[in-house]
């Protein structure tokens, strides 16, 4: 199932409420393959920011569109489907990591889906390694992660640092996390809390 997506019909999808998992994965992939088809062209900006203004805003709706229906334990098989899981590395590392859109308005967008996440393989894979990278190359992009967990509980931060450090083998604490102790001691030290409980387990 699928239809051709043309640049003068993008206005359309716009302001269009799409409810329908399959529906938005049909769009999203009708998206991205035309800005796959048309990335040196000027014209597909319009088309990337309606990418991504529907792509997932949170972490319920990104699993529920790319991940898998259980939690991951360790086990694979008891992870059970996805119904975007085959969509993940198109959508998420060849288009909305490349985007010619804002680096802060796609930071902010991938705090709010990280804030709640839990790790899975593959989607949920990309998307922690996607906001590392994006950290590192926004200007000012530690400063904007902080103040976004600044306005969270502290089970919410807790969260987020485990998600930060999930499957990582060693657990090395981010250098650059570290430089925000003093203004922002209290989400360092569950950063630092959380490293900890890390640091010996083998995944």
């Amino acid at each position: 199932m699928g239809f051709v997506l043309c640049n003068n019909n993008v206005s359309r999808y716009e302001f269009v409420s799409l409810d329908c998992d399959s529906l938005k994965l049909i769009v999203l992939d009708s998206l991205a393959d035309e800005i796959i088809k048309n990335s040196n062209l000027k014209s597909v900006e319009k088309t990337e920011i309606v990418f991504f203004n529907i792509f997932p805003d949170s972490f319920k709706e990104f699993k529920c569109l790319y991940g898998y229906e259980g939690e991951f334990n360790g086990l694979v098989e008891n992870l059970g489907d996805g119904i975007g899981a085959q969509y993940a590395e198109k959508h998420i590392i060849q288009v909305f990591s490349n985007l010619k859109i804002n680096s802060n308005t796609v930071l902010n967008k991938l705090l709010k889906i990280s804030i709640e996440a839990h790790w899975q393989p593959d989607a949920v894979n990309y998307l922690i390694h996607f906001l590392k990278e994006k950290l590192k190359s926004t200007s000012g992009g530690y400063e904007i992660m902080f103040s976004f967990l600044a306005k969270h509980e502290k089970s919410e931060i807790k969260n987020f640092w485990e998600f930060y450090y999930a499957y990582e083998e060693p657990v090395i604490a981010d250098t650059l996390v570290l430089k925000y102790k003093l203004k922002y001691a209290e989400i360092v030290k569950i950063h630092d809390l959380v490293v900890l409980e890390n640091k010996d387990i083998k995944h």
